[in-house]
């Protein structure tokens, strides 16, 4: 994200278009429609809408390699971002698996995906860095 956001989430109304201006991008547009008294469908066609750029979305699949069957396994997802030389945690994401098979230790492979992450962002053109950390381990 910016650093210095200064005047840069300001948020206006351009002129009488009704078009609501935020961090730059427009984001809305507003047009009026009228029916006459035998009308019952409007083709309307809105054009030149921006959206407001409002995030990025990260979706992490987790492969898991050469688990037990039978077993229930609990996995962490956690998602950082790479700040000057540091790294910040900006989401974790954890749930508890139950490994499909029978009760025998048989090893299997196992997907775990959808782990969603939302990450605000005022300008699609500032790089960001990020790095995923998985954590797996049996509790049973």
């Amino acid at each position: 994200m910016p650093r210095n956001t200064e005047g840069f989430m300001e948020e206006y109304m351009l002129g009488h278009d009704g078009i609501s201006v935020g961090c730059g991008f427009p984001e809305e547009k507003r047009v009026a429609i009228s029916y006459r008294d035998c009308d019952d469908v409007k083709d309307i066609e809105v054009q030149d809408v921006l959206l407001k750029f409002t995030g990025r979305m990260v979706k992490v699949s987790v492969d898991l390699r050469m688990i037990c069957t039978g077993k229930k396994v609990a996995l962490g997802v956690i998602l950082e971002e790479k700040e000057d030389a540091d790294f910040i945690t900006r989401g974790i994401r954890i749930c508890e698996i139950d490994v499909p098979g029978k009760q025998k230790c048989q090893l299997t492979n196992f997907l775990v995906d959808d782990f969603c992450f939302y990450l605000p962002d005022w300008s699609p053109c500032v790089p960001r860095t990020f790095r995923v950390c998985i954590v797996a381990h049996y509790i049973n």
